[in-house]
């Protein structure tokens, strides 16, 4: 597996990918702000937990591929094979809706190991429950929460520092 950021620092592979994820996101807003605020927060939780370089990365650009024009080959190619695994882990099925692309995401992503793409995933989810128990729309959380079986079945795992995670998202949703 060969990483192309070999050479440069921890940090100065994630402030690479983040301005690579913000260019790619420029415009997008998220909960009404700019979307590398997401990013930062997902890279926030991640942090928390493990400074791992890949799933750092991982958390900048966890939703290029899904969001943006942006294809996995030019993320393999500028930031390596392991954070185009977790970057692919992260995306979605296809689909033209939600309802379409859920399914065959949480068939696929139940029988991962990948341990560090989920973390970034759960990191994710922990931004977006977050962010939308306390800022809204309401219609996001109760979707975040009626989703939340079928998400626990799927990504949870009884490993740390995932369980850290997994705990912070229970809590949240329970309220």
């Amino acid at each position: 597996m060969v990483d192309p950021c070999m050479h440069l620092s921890d940090d100065q592979f994630v402030e690479r990918a983040r301005h690579f994820a913000q260019t790619a996101h420029a415009g997008m807003l998220y909960s009404g702000q700019d979307f590398v605020v997401h990013l930062d927060e997902v890279h926030s939780y991640l942090i928390s937990v493990s400074h791992d370089r890949y799933a750092r990365v991982g958390a900048y650009l966890h939703d290029v591929v899904e969001d943006t024009d942006q294809q996995l080959p030019i993320i393999v190619a500028e930031f390596g094979e392991r954070v185009g695994e977790i970057v692919a882990f992260c995306t979605d099925a296809p689909g033209r809706s939600r309802k379409e692309r859920k399914p065959p995401t949480y068939a696929r992503v139940r029988e991962s190991v990948d341990y560090l793409a989920l973390l970034v995933k759960l990191c994710d989810r922990l931004g977006n429950v977050t962010k939308s128990s306390s800022y809204g729309p309401e219609s996001m959380f109760k979707m975040y929460r009626s989703e939340h079986p079928s998400f626990k079945e799927a990504y949870y795992r009884d490993v740390l520092p995932n369980t850290l995670i997994q705990q912070r998202i229970d809590d949240i949703l329970s309220r």
